[in-house]
């Protein structure tokens, strides 16, 4: 569901770059809150070991938003489900 996996990013946002919580918004941008492209990388293999999904690297882009991000990786771990 791509409410949990929101909820994971925001996680890894606030435990892990240190944003507060109150800042990060669904719609917001990952440029918008300042991750770099490490940033995104740690994010991508945080959420591979918690999904067991495989994240190639460029997927999370600094362009995609909390919700797109969520909707992005819901949908791939459904097709991981069906394919597995």
């Amino acid at each position: 569901m791509a409410a949990d996996i929101s909820t994971r990013i925001v996680r890894f946002l606030v435990d892990k770059c240190r944003l507060a919580e109150d800042e990060i918004t669904l719609d917001a941008e990952f440029s918008g809150l300042d991750l770099d492209s490490l940033s995104l990388m740690e994010l991508s293999l945080a959420l591979e070991k918690q999904l067991g999904v495989r994240i190639e690297e460029g997927v999370l882009t600094p362009e995609l938003t909390v919700a797109g991000a969520a909707a992005l990786l819901d949908e791939r771990r459904a097709r991981s489900d069906v394919a597995g």
